[in-house]
């Protein structure tokens, strides 16, 4: 069987609003039929101490991400949980916030 070359396609203008209604529709249909193969972790471990803490610092976001290294705006989006940190910098977040990371 020959293999088929799959072209991405990038929308050069923005869509309108019944555009981006009738793809969410179409996007939330397909997660539906299609769900994610690894399911959201029912409790988080790690993040809420790691938000709580971040937010409980007396250091500003800007800081933080600055000492570890991260973007300013990826800790922002985690900490307002529209998106998760790498082990990584959840562990230079921790060394800096002065926490210790154990295994459960």
């Amino acid at each position: 069987m020959a293999t088929k070359l799959i072209k991405n396609l990038h929308r050069t203008v923005r869509l309108s609003a019944q555009e981006a209604a009738r793809y969410g529709k179409l996007r939330s249909k397909i997660q539906d039929e299609f769900p994610p193969l690894e399911p959201k972790p029912a409790s988080p471990i790690l993040s809420q101490p790691l938000r709580e803490a971040i937010m409980h610092s007396k250091k500003s976001v800007r800081r933080l991400a600055k000492e570890s290294k991260v973007s300013e705006i990826v800790l922002r989006q985690f900490l307002n949980g529209e998106r998760d940190l790498r082990l990584a910098t959840a562990e230079r977040l921790a060394e800096i916030l002065k926490l210790k990371l154990v295994a459960a």
